[in-house]
């Protein structure tokens, strides 16, 4: 294990990278935390909890605040990215001026970056020039749950084998058992691509559809991360595991879901701008990687009637029940057997 290892910083103070940096500190490592609200740092460190995004649960005494990027990295040995997939350049950015040379580097997000259609890994490696390891942690990791020590599991994966056997002990909890997978494509895409499924998963939910049409979503969306994963470089049998499909089912059904959740407000008649305000702060990352996959799935020439229609949904207009009821189209029944 690197020297460095036992000092971890962690930049974002959401509901995964709160639980996340409390995991490593009721380790005994020495964690930091930086959140880009100042308000919020200054609370973590005044009161040992996160009100906003982890309410309910007492952070752990070892988990330090940092109140600026560069205090937060003196020293580190990983550092790990808890931002959502757009604004995480700019972060990356701001954390490249104090990277020392033998630093591993892990992304939490789970997202595709609008514009260039890049995985957060490639956003990462574009910015600090590709010379770092680079991870990925990713799987049916349900902040709310695996903060209060619910039995979970996870997938690690990295742009070099060499350090997953250290990142694979450094997450493993009694409450969390961590897999090694070398296909970090697959293990980002299948994170990122979810979220669109979940979505339309939960317009179902708030258009009042049962347990039956859950199921075939959830089942015709894996088969279009499966199209879309393959094209992209991804293994397919990645996303019959915990990275994949796992991560499918827990944010399609979990009533914690971000992007679950914002579908069903879709699905109940909310407008888009109501439903994310109702998520409070929190970031529904489908709602933008639909976007940047409609952008690109013409260069892979996929029909993708999951994506086409949450894209229609979000972004021109069309009724959320138009949208759901369009993917059973007779029309599209090659699609759909």
């Amino acid at each position: 294990m690197s020297a460095n290892i036992q000092k971890i910083f962690v930049a974002g103070g959401g509901a995964w990278g709160t639980t996340v940096a409390n995991l490593l500190a009721e380790k005994g490592l020495k964690v930091s935390i930086w959140a880009r609200e100042g308000w919020l740092t200054r609370h973590i460190a005044e009161h040992n909890d996160n009100p906003k995004y982890l309410p309910g649960v007492s952070l752990h005494q070892n988990l330090h605040a940092a109140h600026s990027i560069s205090e937060g990295m003196h020293n580190a040995g990983l550092i790990i990215y808890a931002i959502p997939a757009q604004s995480l350049r700019g972060v990356v950015q701001q954390t490249q001026p104090y990277l020392q040379e033998e630093v591993i580097l892990l992304n939490l997000a789970k997202g595709i970056e609008e514009g260039t259609g890049l995985r957060c890994s490639e956003i990462v490696q574009q910015e600090t020039n590709g010379v770092h390891p680079i991870a990925a942690l990713s799987g049916p990791n349900i902040a709310y749950e695996i903060a209060r020590k619910i039995p979970s599991k996870t997938v690690v994966s990295c742009n070099n084998y060499r350090y997953l056997g250290i990142l694979r002990d450094l997450f493993s909890t009694p409450h969390l058992k961590v897999y090694e997978n070398p296909d970090l494509v697959g293990t980002e895409l299948g994170g990122a691509l979810k979220n669109i499924v979940a979505i339309m998963g939960g317009i179902g939910d708030g258009l009042g559809f049962g347990v039956n049409t859950k199921a075939a979503i959830i089942t015709r969306g894996l088969r279009e991360m499966i199209k879309v994963g393959t094209m992209m470089g991804a293994n397919p049998d990645t996303f019959f595991g915990l990275s994949g499909i796992g991560d499918l089912m827990a944010t399609c059904l979990s009533p914690h879901s971000r992007n679950r959740t914002l579908g069903e407000n879709l699905g109940r008649g909310m407008a888009l701008e109501e439903a994310e305000a109702a998520l409070n702060g929190r970031v529904a990352e489908g709602i933008r990687t639909a976007k940047a996959l409609y952008e690109v799935k013409g260069e892979l020439n996929l029909e993708m009637p999951i994506v086409d229609q949450l894209y229609r949904v979000l972004y021109t207009g069309l009724a959320p029940s138009e949208g759901y009821l369009a993917i059973w189209n007779p029309g599209e029944a090659h699609e759909l057997n």
